[in-house]
């Protein structure tokens, strides 16, 4: 019985097989990880949202008021 590769991914921290997951590296990030469709689909528009926000506001990076609301 052949064993399947898995990873575990970043967000959820569940294991999926390497067919169901993405090695994505962020923009502004050095390292990449892996991130199940669900998480991967998640962290993209989080990504969107804060590259809109820096351009309307001018800034480098949202700071944590800006995530909480």
């Amino acid at each position: 019985m052949a064993i399947r590769p898995t990873h575990k991914c970043h967000v959820c921290k569940e294991v999926f097989r390497n067919e169901d997951m993405v090695s994505y590296t962020g923009l502004k990030a050095k390292t990449s990880y892996w991130y199940c469709k669900k998480c991967y689909n998640e962290k993209i528009e989080q990504e969107k949202f804060a590259n809109k926000v820096c351009t309307i506001f001018g800034i480098k990076t949202p700071g944590p008021r800006i995530w909480t609301e």
